[in-house]
């Protein structure tokens, strides 16, 4: 997306922080909103979109760990729990800072809620805009 920004094939489009500040600051880009819920480390003089009037225009990238369904309790409490330990260890948190992205290390329910939520919030969207997928 960046080079085709920079290359004037598209007029606009969605980057990470970490691959659109440089550009920013070199002139070469303009950045006109961020898509989080607070403003981009990276990025501090550009506004998020619920700083402009739109807070439904929330969007981010996640990633969350999965293991197979009936997984007994205490299997799934220890690899939570080990996994909480690793994603807060200094080496991880720093490389995470450095992205511009946020560790939520969640509890295995929580985590649930938020796809539910997840499925639920862009099924609106699909449903609202007409989104087809074009093969």
């Amino acid at each position: 997306m960046i080079n085709d920004l920079l290359g004037g094939q598209v007029a606009y489009g969605f980057g990470f922080a970490t691959t659109v500040a440089p550009n920013v600051a070199a002139g070469r880009i303009r950045a006109l909103a961020t898509t989080g819920s607070a403003r981009s480390p990276q990025l501090p003089n550009v506004p998020t979109f619920a700083e402009l009037g739109m807070p439904e225009v929330q969007m981010y990238i996640w990633t969350g760990i999965a293991a197979p369904a009936g997984l007994p309790g205490d299997i799934t409490a220890r690899l939570q729990s080990e996994l909480s330990k690793i994603l807060r260890s200094p080496a991880i948190k720093s490389r995470h800072e450095f992205a511009d992205s946020e560790i939520v290390a969640s509890k295995p329910e929580d985590f649930v809620q938020f796809l539910a939520a997840e499925r639920q919030r862009w099924a609106k969207l699909v449903k609202e805009t007409g989104i087809t997928v074009d093969n």
